[in-house]
């Protein structure tokens, strides 16, 4: 486990004291790569870990030119199979490659827009949604992910042909990604922050698991019976999290971000922009937060709020300790607790060093995880077989 969690701990504690250190920029940069590759090394190199490889290895290995006819939606990701098996590359060398393609282009984004406060917002990253997104690994929606934040670039820079052709190209990949047009729309509003909280109110109090049901219950019987029994089974399963301390820490980061409104729009002249994308983060969070697979959407926009927290934390962090403690304390046990309470991410094996050894059969490496996980808790995770 702490080989997610050094990169995190070690990325807030340089950030905390960058201005009492004497660093020059020689070491400062030293220290940033290695938290960098450091992170890509664990983050991006999992083997055994993560979920959706297992379904993701059987197609990328059995797919074909004669299938892609049989392809109505998505087709991108499909041409890119083809692309890589006819240069030869195995499956889990096409996985590490996109990883790390997808890990970088985040980094780059976050370097040119949160300068000096860069490792503050990578460590932000890391502790939010790098777990999810390269462990946990949803493969094509995390193509999409990075092409969405190469369009964000141009978002910033204004260049709206690019950014409209970068999104429908991701869409290609995942039909989530075509929300990231709103951003276009949304990225100057000029709303009152009473206005923005009256939203964000409204949307909390409307979108609750009952008033969901309910809405649901108004669709076609076959909509319904599509829909409500999947949402009614994860309301069960997630044990009503919408009152989960996670849930209130969420409105705790919407109220601190527009506390912090001025601070991060006269950081930079984007600051505008940061802002207001991080106001929608929470407004979709709010909306589609507790629908299974679209709580995926907000974090489209997720890179603002890396931003956004680390411009709001930074002077903060050198004045007051308790904020410096309860929120690093907080995202710290909340991943604790993430890894701990799932068979996705421990034990932690790298393809990287499985590299040089023999390669493992498929039925061992899919069932591994799971097996260390019926050991550990004695509860058997989704299609567990358990060993002879």
């Amino acid at each position: 486990m702490m080989y997610y969690l050094f990169p995190i701990l070690f990325g807030f504690f340089y950030s905390f004291n960058r201005k009492r250190f004497k660093i020059d920029d020689k070491v400062k940069n030293i220290i940033e790569k290695f938290c960098i590759y450091f992170s890509v090394f664990i983050f991006c190199g999992g083997y055994m870990t993560g979920s959706d490889w297992v379904s993701y290895e059987i197609i990328y290995n059995n797919f074909n030119i004669d299938a892609f006819s049989k392809i109505d939606k998505e087709p991108a990701f499909y041409l890119l199979i083809l692309l890589f098996k006819f240069l030869g590359f195995s499956f889990f060398f096409f996985l590490i490659i996109m990883k790390i393609l997808v890990f970088f282009i985040i980094v780059r984004f976050l370097k040119k827009y949160s300068k000096d406060r860069f490792l503050l917002s990578f460590s932000v990253f890391l502790c939010t949604n790098a777990l999810f997104i390269f462990v946990d690994n949803p493969l094509r929606y995390m193509i999409a992910l990075g092409i969405v934040v190469l369009a964000l670039d141009f978002l910033i820079r204004r260049k709206l042909a690019y950014f409209i052709t970068l999104v429908l190209l991701a869409s290609m990949f995942h039909i989530s990604s075509i929300i990231v047009i709103i951003a276009y729309f949304f990225r100057i509003q000029k709303l009152s922050n009473l206005k923005i909280f009256f939203i964000y109110l409204i949307l909390t109090i409307a979108w609750t698991p009952k008033n969901i049901i309910n809405i649901i219950d108004t669709f076609p019987a076959w909509l319904n019976f599509l829909i409500g029994s999947y949402y009614r089974r994860f309301i069960e399963e997630q044990n009503n999290s919408y009152f989960s301390i996670g849930w209130f820490f969420t409105h705790f980061l919407f109220l601190f971000i527009l506390f912090n409104r001025k601070k991060i729009i006269s950081s930079s002249s984007f600051g505008v922009t940061v802002f207001n994308m991080s106001i929608l983060y929470f407004f979709l969070v709010a909306t589609v937060g507790l629908i299974p697979t679209f709580f995926r959407v907000p974090i489209y926009f997720a890179v603002f709020l890396y931003i956004a927290l680390a411009i709001s934390l930074d002077d903060l962090f050198g004045k007051n300790i308790l904020i410096k403690l309860f929120f690093v304390l907080y995202m710290i046990l909340a991943n604790v607790k993430n890894i701990y309470s799932t068979y996705v991410y421990i034990p932690y094996s790298s393809y990287f060093i499985h590299l040089f050894k023999i390669d493992l059969p498929y039925e061992y490496r899919i069932q591994y995880n799971k097996n260390e996980y019926f050991k550990r808790t004695g509860e058997a995770p989704p299609e567990y077989i358990p060993s002879e």
